[in-house]
Parts: C-alpha cells; structure tokens; sequence
C-alpha cells in the first residue's frame, strides 16, 4: 500500500516540476491555484491566510454546481416529465432546465456559506487569532478542490455508463 502512496507522490511531484514548471505554480492564475491547493496544500493555505480570496473558490463551487446540473440534467428531466405530466417542448426543458441549474449551484454555494460560518464560530473559540471571517471562507471554499476532482470523475462515470447513481 505504501509504495502506491509513493508512486502517486511521484507522479505528483512530476507533474508539477515537469508539465507544469516552476512558473506555473507561482504564477497567481485560476488553475495555478487550484493545481497548488492540490499539489501544495499548506503553502496554499498560508498564502489564503496573508491574502484570502474568495472569488476562485466561488469559481470551483459554481462550476462543480454546473459540471452535476449538466450531466444528471438528461436523467433527472425523465423523472419530471413522468412525475408532472409534462410535455417534452423545447421551452419546457430550457425552463426545468435554467431552475434545475439555479437549485443545484444555490444549493452548493449555500452549503460552502454554512461550512464557512460553522467552521468561523469554532475556530474564533478556539483560536483567537484568527478572526477574519474571510480568511476562513477562502480557505473552506478552496478546500472544495478535491471535491471538484470528485466530481467531474463522477461526470464521466455518468456519461460513459450513462447511469445516475449515488457517489
């Protein structure tokens, strides 16, 4: 099992000093982020606690909202048009469509705004040194990373199998 984790830290550590080079890692573009919070985690994380940033982590949510909304779109559709009796029109799936979207991304956001206040109120008890409120928010948003990766393996489970199933 451990020479797993070590292969995997390899193919890590390949990736970044290889494909990507140094000036990938520190240049401050969207994926670059992303990649680091993957790749460098607590260097990452310091960096979020000097200058925190709150609009990449919107960015990552919003599309891991999108990313389910468009792959589970076609097989939830089939269940409200049998549930409702509706008709398969274009302006009826275009409208089930933009309420599906707004339900899925608002939901999420929602769930990164709890998060992010849950863990600001157990954090300011235990730790009085940190009390921006912000920084806590970038860092949750960006601990998303990972569940973006998740989701988009399970966007293409979907397509391939063409199956919604649980994750």
């Amino acid at each position: 099992m451990s020479e797993v984790v070590l292969i995997f830290l390899e193919l890590l550590h390949f990736i970044k000093m290889v494909l990507c080079g140094r000036d990938f890692m520190q240049s401050k573009s969207l994926l670059g982020s992303y990649f680091k919070t993957i790749v460098e985690p607590y260097k990452m994380f310091n960096e979020l606690q000097e200058k925190p940033n709150t609009l990449r982590p919107f960015l990552i949510i919003l599309l891991s909202g999108i990313i389910l909304t468009v792959v589970t779109f076609p097989h939830t559709f089939k269940e409200i048009k049998y549930l409702f009796n509706l008709d398969s029109s274009i302006s009826t799936t275009v409208v089930v469509f933009f309420i599906f979207t707004f339900l899925i991304c608002g939901s999420v956001i929602i769930e990164w705004v709890m998060l992010s206040v849950l863990l600001y109120f157990i954090i300011s008890l235990l730790s009085p040194a940190i009390s921006n409120f912000r920084i806590v928010f970038s860092v949750a948003g960006f601990s998303w990373v990972p569940i973006i990766l998740k989701t988009i393996s399970f966007a293409t489970l979907v397509l391939i199998t063409g199956e919604v199933f649980e994750p």
